[in-house]
């Protein structure tokens, strides 16, 4: 509730109360559940080195007790977070184990999330056929489960990477189906 009225500093210091009482508990997957809005609201301080900081230990923390799928989430997010520090070859590592890992967990809609994020990370390294490739798999997989939402993510970042590649007329098709 803190957070969502935008009492940032207070809103941390409960989800590090929260966590101290989980741990005292006996409660590590729900104490490292507490941290990940943590990781959001040192974001939106711009805290972002204790917002990364946070996440790769609120991570550790879900791997240790076994949540694959919350640790994959949280990579995600830390991805997009490396993304927009310009570490893209830190995000695409982030972007990739989140990938692999919410795939194996059976999670598809978030694995693919992790994907376009991987080829996003690819295209700003350059590596514009990996990143292809990437939207291509992305694109059969979202067609198979009727993602559409997810669909113009797609397009819309596959134009921006035939923009950045300087090739605008291949954009315009993406950007349009985006739409």
């Amino acid at each position: 509730a803190l957070l969502a009225q935008g009492q940032m500093e207070a809103a941390l210091s409960r989800l590090d109360q929260a966590q101290r009482e989980l741990l005292a508990l006996g409660q590590a997957q729900r104490a490292a559940q507490s941290q990940v809005p943590k990781v959001i609201a040192l974001s939106l301080l711009g805290r972002h080195d204790e917002a990364l900081a946070c996440g790769e230990q609120t991570r550790g923390d879900l791997l240790a007790a076994g949540d694959d799928i919350g640790a994959g989430k949280v990579e995600v997010n830390l991805g997009w977070m490396l993304m927009r520090r310009d570490r893209y070859e830190a995000a695409a590592a982030c972007f990739r184990r989140a990938a692999v890992r919410l795939a194996r967990a059976g999670e598809p809609t978030p694995s693919i999330a992790a994907d376009i994020g991987l080829a996003s990370a690819l295209t700003w390294q350059f590596e514009f056929d990996e990143a292809s490739r990437l939207y291509d798999r992305c694109e059969m997989r979202v067609r198979a489960l009727q993602l559409a939402s997810m669909q113009s993510v797609i397009d819309t970042n596959r134009g921006r990477m035939e923009l950045h590649r300087g090739r605008l007329e291949a954009a315009l098709p993406s950007l349009g189906a985006a739409l």
